[in-house]
């Protein structure tokens, strides 16, 4: 295919279009290219926000072709967008035909579902075309957790896990509030200190041990009755901390297995 911008014109019809390569001079830039998709009919390019008469074949076609003639780069962008644009034109989160008859409430939640996990699917590994860009996510989580962990030792919201040290009476001095058992000097060397980094990165990789989860806990005031005092008039900030941990817990197991389904080929799109 040989062309350039000035002979695009405007409500192209580009389906069923096909070539083998771009040459000529013509240009392969992702961007530019982009572009001239949006130069077809605003139906055909799912401008309109109207899934019936969108087109997926031009994207398809360009992103396979950049790929071939070694743009990998650009190839990978315009299958990101041609996700994007499948949003865009309403096609994520479209109930399947053997659930046509779920009632509105469940086609509502299936369609909300789909539409927030393939946001976060983009979000996360850019559709599975950026699966470093996880790795920068679990970065951030790790450290911002790892900030969070250690001024809460530093407040005393920490104490060891293993009861032979936490009842013994000669570490009486290190229990709160008087003390705080991250900085107690008392506390014997041969027990494996606190380190938030090392614990936070305990938490978030599944398949490590640091022994730093399973030495260290956070000091959660004890539930009282009724159950839902929990919530309002027993919350405290070392409930947050507990929730923090979950949190960081299910990320990383989520991210593991995200990143595991992305690099074995099973979350990422065929490029046609």
């Amino acid at each position: 295919m040989i062309d350039d911008a000035k002979s695009w014109g405007e409500n192209l019809i580009l389906d069923g279009f096909t070539y083998d390569f771009i040459t000529g001079g013509a240009p392969t830039d992702a961007t530019i290219r982009l572009a001239w998709l949006d130069k077809q009919l605003p139906e055909h390019a799912g401008l309109n926000g109207q899934s019936a008469e969108f087109k997926p074949q031009p994207w398809r076609q360009l992103a396979k072709v950049l790929r071939e003639m070694g743009h990998a780069e650009d190839a990978r962008q315009v299958s990101i967008a041609f996700e994007k644009r499948l949003r865009k034109a309403d096609l994520i989160g479209q109930t399947p035909v053997l659930a046509k008859d779920l009632c509105p409430q469940r086609s509502w939640i299936y369609r909300k579902t789909s539409r927030i996990l393939h946001w976060w699917f983009g979000a996360l590994t850019g559709y599975g075309y950026r699966p470093l860009r996880l790795l920068s996510w679990v970065l951030g989580v790790w450290l911002f957790c790892a900030a969070i962990y250690w001024g809460a030792a530093l407040k005393g919201g920490y104490a060891p896990s293993s009861p032979p040290v936490f009842q013994n009476p000669a570490y009486t001095v290190c229990k709160p509030p008087k003390n705080n058992w991250y900085l107690c000097s008392q506390l014997s060397e041969a027990y494996s200190g606190l380190s938030p980094l090392a614990y936070s990165l305990d938490i978030i990789l599944p398949f490590v041990d640091l022994q730093q989860e399973t030495r260290w806990s956070p000091l959660i005031p004890t539930p009282i009755d009724p159950w839902y005092a929990e919530f309002f008039a027993n919350w405290s900030w070392q409930h947050n901390i507990r929730l923090l941990v979950w949190f960081e817990t299910l990320f990383g197991w989520l991210s593991g297995l995200l990143l595991a389904a992305v690099v074995s080929g099973l979350a990422k799109r065929r490029e046609e």
